[in-house]
């Protein structure tokens, strides 16, 4: 059972682009990492949970109960998902 889907999802804050075409598919079994910047990461996160709205692009929910950590481990902190 599908419970989040981001499809072509973009974020823009002050005329440039934190999350550009973000496609995702979160299972019930599903069990997910992402690296990407802590700007990226808290975006993401905050358009899954509901408390931002996409610039553009479409998320569903099937579930209000969203559980988020933030690691920071200290690697690869210049680099966007793109460029990893």
């Amino acid at each position: 059972m599908t419970l989040i889907s981001l499809e072509k999802v973009m974020k823009q804050e002050e005329n440039r682009s934190v999350l550009k075409n973000i496609n995702l598919v979160i299972e019930n079994t599903s069990r997910i990492g992402i690296k990407m910047s802590s700007e990226e990461s808290a975006s993401l996160f905050k358009l899954i949970s509901g408390e931002l709205l996409p610039s553009s692009g479409y998320i569903e929910r099937e579930t209000k109960s969203i559980v988020t950590e933030y690691k920071d481990d200290g690697l690869y902190d210049n680099l966007t998902v793109q460029g990893y």
